[in-house]
């Protein structure tokens, strides 16, 4: 009698565990939704300041608006 035993590399199924690209590419995304929401906090004082300039620079303006 032979003894049949399976052993689990001999099936690629779970081939995905070992070479986690997946994970790699969950960790890209969040790092991209990170940067993106950084930059949006980062540039509102920069964007006011920059309206608020050109709105005492321009003050009769219809493009720059004094009402900030």
């Amino acid at each position: 009698m032979q003894l049949l035993v399976i052993w689990p590399w001999k099936s690629f199924d779970w081939i995905w565990i070992l070479q986690p690209y997946w994970l790699l590419d969950i960790a890209n995304v969040a790092i991209v939704v990170h940067l993106v929401g950084a930059y949006q906090v980062y540039c509102q004082p920069l964007f006011a300041f920059v309206e608020k300039w050109s709105a005492r620079k321009w003050p009769k303006s219809d493009f720059c608006d004094s009402r900030i």
